[in-house]
């Protein structure tokens, strides 16, 4: 379209349309009725795709409105954020606005948020939506909507975008300097939701705030709720999985460090899993597929709590939820992550230990519905805490069940006996619910000679043994309750077959025992999902040796420090040892002390996720003691050495590093 040059509108109003013909009119309608001056404000139509008869729908209304300023663009290339590309490289006007090609704007809309726009501040208007055929009046509005909910209490005001995020989260509604529209590009691989992606990103360059316009202005941006339309499209995996993880790949590569921008990004990724959700409510059966698309993806921000939101059937008991520097809540999150069913999570906020892992958290968060932490076991092997947490557990475990039903398994264990005993109480409340005791950690019930609880959880499980035929000898606590785990429990699972095995010996019972054997499975440890560790480590040519010191000073490294002092000098070079310690100030004294600031490295403790990627870099890792850990450890990647002070002495140390020495100058020799 081509006609006499005008001048220079102040605002570009951009209507992008494909195969619009049926439904432009009543959008086009609505720009003939803007109170602002039609000199002031053009009206630009952007089409794209194939030939169609949206032109001429065009051009008849630019012939009966000869006072607006009507261009047209056509596209034979098709997609959304392609069009808007082309259109903000065509505006002429100072601002923009956009308008989709089913919806249509109020008289006011220009002229008041024309008003409104400054520096630094994006107005919004309210939102209508409606669903209909396109034939209702312009002016019947409802504001009853998504949008407009979260707008409403900010009508009037200018505020942070952080607290209307739902304004940004898609394009129209909002009046933009054109400049800074024109500063970024639309992503056009998205096949939907390139809007706020847009905006975040404009957010992050150029921060704005919003001004939502008040009731009383008369100002709305009408969306008509039509089936087909970008955004309101069917519920297949394209575009409720597929899609959303295309968007959530687009967020994460917004970077910043404004926290407004971090929340507003959060609360999009939310709204992106919440679409996913929706998804997965009718098919759950295909929560594996959408985990491994994103995975294959390498996305790290998620939000699986809200694309998980009421799909657990299953419940995983955790002592630990949040991990600290042992295997407590971390060996847990594995097992739940070996399993791959969506699970509600009720565990304990252990606030006796000052270093946490939030990395452990992660590791089965791809799994994780609910969760809720209590905070009821102050010491792992004291009845009254064992049983406090079991009746909480009871308690939210019989509350969740009235808002999904009864749960299909429980699963327990494996670090703390307080998990056993809860699962226990559910299982004898519903001895329908399977219950699933995971054992791969023995030592949980090496706990002290404690007898065996009176109390009323401790009455109703004897009581549950002497219906199974089990008769209680005399025993402590942790062996009651592995007990009670034996003749109860329909499934139990062991990490090796020497911690089945070395259980099976201490069972005094040997009917138990036989049914232990027939109901246990040995699960070896799956990966754990590595956080990249940004320490440095020496690299080829040097022996890297990592101590480990969650609990203080462990005396037996004063017998690494004399093997070191004695080795050669040309060989100490060749020798690097990063002690991890919770002492470090006083250990780093001593190394100093001792001249060996060159060969030994002190740093604060690490997290174990970290450790465990740390790991695959190192030639040893040096523990107290073996156990999970040190599994853990091996079952990675390049697994490095792992050496026990429990079971090595200074002769032991310097036979070791001197083969290490050895292998290395082998090694060495075979390059050159």
């Amino acid at each position: 379209m081509s006609g006499p040059v005008r001048a220079v509108p102040e605002v570009t109003v951009m209507v992008t349309t494909y195969d619009g013909a049926d439904r432009i009119g009543r959008c086009l309608d609505s720009l003939a009725t803007q109170t602002l001056p039609p000199e002031r404000f053009e009206v630009l139509v952007v089409q794209n795709g194939p030939p169609c008869a949206t032109p001429a729908v065009v051009r008849e209304f630019a012939r009966a409105h000869p006072s607006l300023q009507v261009r047209l663009v056509e596209l034979s290339q098709g997609g959304l954020g392609h069009a808007r590309n082309v259109g903000l490289g065509a505006a002429r006007g100072s601002y923009v606005t956009y308008v989709d090609d089913d919806d249509w704007i109020t008289p006011p809309f220009l002229e008041v948020l024309l008003r409104h726009a400054r520096e630094g501040v994006v107005p919004v208007a309210l939102v209508s939506a409606r669903h209909d055929d396109g034939t209702a009046p312009i002016g019947d509005l409802d504001f009853d909507n998504y949008a407009s909910r979260r707008l409403l209490p900010y009508a009037g005001r200018t505020v942070s975008s952080d607290k209307v995020v739902a304004a940004i989260s898609f394009n129209a509604g909002k009046l933009l300097p054109t400049r800074i529209a024109r500063s970024l590009r639309y992503d056009e691989n998205l096949r939907s939701g390139e809007d706020f992606v847009y905006w975040l990103e404009l957010l992050n360059r150029h921060p704005f705030r919003l001004h939502v316009v008040s009731t009383e202005e008369q100002v709305a941006y009408c969306r008509s709720l039509r089936e087909g339309s970008l955004g309101r499209q069917s519920a297949d995996y394209e575009f409720l999985v597929t899609q959303r993880l295309d968007c959530l790949a687009a967020l994460e590569r917004v970077e910043t460090e404004d926290p407004v921008v971090a929340r507003v990004a959060h609360l999009m990724r939310v709204g992106q899993a919440e679409w996913m959700n929706r998804y997965l409510r009718e098919r759950p059966d295909e929560h594996h597929r959408v985990v491994l698309d994103a995975r294959g993806r390498g996305l790290a921000r998620v939000p699986w709590r809200s694309a998980n939101q009421g799909l657990g059937r299953d419940l995983t008991l955790m002592c630990t939820v949040s991990g600290h520097l042992d295997t407590s809540a971390l060996l847990p999150a594995i097992r739940l992550r070996g399993r791959a069913v969506v699970s509600d999570v009720i565990g304990n906020e252990d606030g006796e230990f000052a270093v946490l892992d939030r990395g452990s958290d992660r590791v089965a968060e791809e799994f994780v519905d609910r969760r809720r932490l209590l905070d009821a076991v102050s010491g792992a092997d004291r009845w009254s805490s064992i049983s406090r947490f079991a009746w909480q557990v009871e308690e939210q475990a019989a509350a969740w069940e009235k808002d999904k039903g009864a749960y299909r398994r429980v699963h327990s264990g494996p670090t703390a006996l307080a998990t056993h005993a809860a699962a226990a109480l559910l299982k004898v409340r519903r001895p329908e619910r399977l219950w699933v005791a995971d054992l791969s950690d023995p030592g949980a019930f090496a706990v002290d000679d404690t007898p065996a609880p009176e109390d009323a959880l401790g009455r109703e499980l004897r009581r549950a043994l002497h219906e199974q035929g089990v008769e209680l000898p005399e025993c402590g606590l942790g062996e009651f309750v592995q007990l009670v785990t034996f003749a109860l429990a329909d499934q139990l699972s062991f990490g090796e077959r020497e911690g089945l095995e070395a259980m099976l010996a201490d069972c005094r019972d040997s009917a138990l025992a036989d049914r232990v054997r027939l109901l246990s499975r040995v699960d070896e440890l799956t990966s754990v999902p590595l956080v990249e560790s940004t320490y440095d480590v020496s690299g080829s040519g040097v022996i890297d040796i990592c101590h480990l010191e969650p609990w203080g000073s462990d005396p037996r490294l004063g017998d690494l420090m004399d093997v070191v002092r004695r080795t050669a000098p040309r060989d100490r070079r060749r020798i690097r040892v990063h002690v991890f310690t919770s002492d470090w100030d006083q250990r780093r004294l001593e190394v100093t002390r001792a001249g060996l600031g060159d060969v030994f490295a002190v740093r604060p403790l690490v997290p174990l996720t970290e450790l465990l990627s740390l790991a695959r870099h190192l030639d040893v890792v040096l523990l107290h003691e073996g156990g999970q850990l040190a599994r853990m450890i091996s079952a990675g990647q390049h697994p490095p050495q792992v050496w026990t002070m429990q079971d090595t002495d200074a002769p032991g140390f310097e036979r070791r590093l001197r083969d290490l020495l050895d292998q290395s100058g082998a090694r060495a020799a075979l390059r050159s």
